[in-house]
C-alpha cells in the first residue's frame, strides 16, 4: 500500500512539474522579431541558443524578410516588435510619414581594428594606378544603394583624402553583384562588406585598399530597432529583451580572435549556435570572414548617426524635419546596464 502511494505521489509530482514548466512557457512574453540573412542577426542567434531570452521570460516569434528595408513598414505599424535595420535617408523619410520606430541598440558598427567592411579596388589597378584613396578621383565606385549608410561612408573616405563626394562616379549595386562587377571591370572599386568581402579577396578579384575603420572609425552601420507601440506599451519587456541581447553581444565578442574572426576562446560554441539558429551552414566561411564589432554594452554611436543624417540632408535626400535625436532611445540599454553593469573600457 505504501509503495503504491509513493508511486502515485511521484506521478502527481511529475505531472505537476510538467504543468508548471508548460505554464511558464505559456506565460512567456511573445516578442515578434523580424530577421534577415545578415551577420547582424548572429547576436539574436546567440541569445536564442544560450537561453537568454528564455531566462528573461521572452519567447521570440520570428518572421523572415529578404531585406532589412522590407521590415521597416511592418515594424512601424506594429506588425512586428523588433527588427534590425540601418540608418538611411529612406528610414528618416519613412518616419516622417508616421512610420513610428525607435533605434535602441547597436547591431553593426566599425570599431578600430575590425575590418569587416571597406573599399576594394580591382586587382589590375591595385598597387599601380590606385595606391591610396586619393587615387580614386574620377573613378567609378559601386556602393549598395542610394541614400544608404554606405553612401555616407564613401563621403567620409573622400574627405579623408581631401576630396569631395562629387569627385568620384558612383554607381549602385547590391552587395552580391559587386564581385562580378569587379571581375568584368565594370567598376574600378566597391565598398564591400562581409560575408562578401573575404570571398572577393580570396578569389583575387580585388585588393582591400582601406578598411572603413581607418577613415570612419566607429561608424554606426546597423541598429536594433523597436516599434513605437512595443517601446511605449511594453517597456519592461523591451528592457528584458535588451538584457538578453547585450549578454549575447558579450559572448559573441569574447569569441573573436585578434583579427575579428570567430576563432577565439569559446568560438566553437558560438559557431555551433549560429549554424543551428541561422541560415548560415558553411562553417569554413563563417570562421573565415571578419565580423562587425558591435558595442560591448549595446550602445549606439549617436554622433555617427548624426553625421550620416547631415550628409543625407546636404544631398537633398531627406524630406521633413525628423532628426536623429527624435528616433534614438538609449533608455532600454541604460536600464538593462543597471542590472548587467557596463563592460566598456574603451570605445568599440
Amino acid at each position: 500500500m505504501t509503495e503504491k502511494v509513493n508511486r502515485t505521489s511521484l506521478l502527481v509530482c511529475s505531472l505537476l512539474m510538467i504543468f508548471l514548466s508548460a505554464g511558464a512557457a505559456w506565460g512567456a512574453d511573445v516578442v515578434k522579431v523580424g530577421t534577415v540573412a545578415s551577420t547582424g542577426e548572429f547576436i539574436l542567434n546567440v541569445a536564442q541558443g544560450k537561453g537568454y531570452f528564455e531566462e528573461e521570460g521572452i519567447e521570440p516569434a520570428y518572421t523572415f524578410f529578404d531585406s532589412a528595408a522590407k521590415a521597416i513598414a511592418p515594424l512601424g505599424t506594429g506588425q512586428i516588435d523588433v527588427a534590425g535595420g540601418a540608418v538611411s535617408a529612406g528610414l528618416f523619410n519613412a518616419i516622417e510619414r508616421d512610420i513610428a520606430i525607435r533605434i535602441i541598440a547597436d547591431r553593426t558598427s566599425v570599431a578600430p581594428g575590425f575590418g569587416f567592411h571597406g573599399i576594394v579596388v580591382r586587382k589590375d589597378l591595385a598597387g599601380t594606378e590606385v595606391t591610396s584613396i586619393a587615387d580614386l578621383k574620377g573613378r567609378k565606385i559601386a556602393i549598395v544603394a542610394r541614400g544608404s549608410s554606405t553612401e555616407s561612408i564613401l563621403n567620409e573616405a573622400m574627405k579623408s583624402a581631401g576630396l569631395a563626394y562629387r569627385d568620384v562616379e558612383v554607381v549602385y549595386l547590391p552587395f552580391p553583384q559587386q564581385a562580378a562587377a569587379l571581375a568584368s571591370k565594370a567598376v574600378d572599386a566597391v565598398i564591400a562588406t562581409e560575408p562578401y568581402l573575404t570571398p572577393m579577396l580570396n578569389q583575387n578579384l580585388g585588393v582591400l585598399l582601406a578598411p572603413t575603420d581607418t577613415y570612419y572609425p566607429n561608424a554606426q552601420i546597423g541598429e536594433l530597432m523597436f516599434s513605437e507601440n512595443f517601446a511605449s506599451t511594453r517597456k519592461d519587456v523591451g528592457v528584458r529583451f535588451a538584457k538578453a541581447y547585450i549578454r549575447a553581444i558579450r559572448d559573441f565578442r569574447s569569441a573573436f580572435g585578434p583579427e575579428g574572426r570567430l576563432d577565439g576562446p569559446g568560438s566553437d560554441e558560438i559557431v555551433a549556435l549560429i549554424m543551428k539558429y541561422s541560415g548560415t551552414k558553411d562553417e569554413k566561411l563563417l570562421r573565415s570572414i571578419k565580423l562587425p564589432a558591435v558595442n560591448i554594452d549595446g550602445r549606439v554611436n549617436s554622433e555617427s548617426i548624426q553625421k550620416d543624417w547631415q550628409f543625407f540632408k546636404d544631398q537633398g535626400l531627406i524630406k521633413g524635419g525628423v532628426t536623429p535625436d527624435k528616433i534614438i532611445d538609449n533608455s532600454f540599454v541604460e536600464e538593462a546596464l543597471k542590472e548587467l553593469g557596463s563592460a566598456q573600457k574603451n570605445p568599440g
